[in-house]
C-alpha cells in the first residue's frame, strides 16, 4: 500500500532541464525521473557535463515507513563513493532536507553534507547542497535549478 509519503514522490516523474552552479561554474544538464516498484521509488538519471567532461549520476529516493523518513542514494561518474542521505519534508511539504556523509573529491576526506530540495512550483525546484562544518555551519557547494520539460 502506498502511503501519502510515497505518493509525494510521483510529482517528481518526468524530464527536467537543469542549470548547475558549482563554485561559480555554470553547466547544463538533464534529469529524467521515473517511478519504480509500484510507485514506491523515484529513480533519477542525470546527464550533463562537468568541467568539459561528460557527467552521469544516478539517484534513488523513496520513503521508509518503518523509519518514517525518506531515504536517498546517489552515485556518479566522478566519485567512487555512494552517498546515503536520509531526511524528511518540511511541515509545508515544499522542502525535502536530507543529510549524510560524502567524500570530498578534492581532499579525500569524509564530510557531512545537507541537501535542500525546495519546490517553488509544480514545475520548478532548486536543490542546494551544503557542506556542514564542525560547528554546524553550512557552506554552499552547489546549486541546481530544475525546470520540468513540457
Amino acid at each position: 500500500t502506498l502511503t501519502p509519503e510515497h505518493k509525494r514522490l510521483h510529482k517528481l516523474a518526468g524530464t527536467w532541464d537543469a542549470t548547475v552552479d558549482f563554485m561559480g561554474m555554470k553547466q547544463k544538464g538533464t534529469e529524467t525521473i521515473r517511478l519504480f516498484g509500484n510507485g514506491q521509488w523515484a529513480i533519477s538519471e542525470f546527464k550533463g557535463n562537468f568541467a568539459g567532461m561528460p557527467f552521469e549520476g544516478l539517484g534513488i529516493l523513496g520513503y521508509d515507513p518503518m523509519k518514517k523518513e525518506y531515504v536517498s542514494t546517489w552515485i556518479d561518474s566522478m566519485s567512487p563513493h555512494l552517498l546515503y542521505a536520509p531526511g524528511n519534508y518540511s511541515k509545508d511539504g515544499k522542502t525535502l532536507i536530507t543529510e549524510g556523509p560524502s567524500l570530498d573529491s578534492l581532499t579525500g576526506e569524509m564530510k557531512m553534507t545537507r541537501n535542500k530540495d525546495i519546490w517553488t512550483s509544480d514545475d520548478t525546484r532548486t536543490v542546494t547542497m551544503y557542506e556542514i562544518g564542525d560547528e554546524g555551519t553550512e557552506t554552499r557547494t552547489m546549486q541546481i535549478t530544475y525546470n520540468r520539460r513540457k
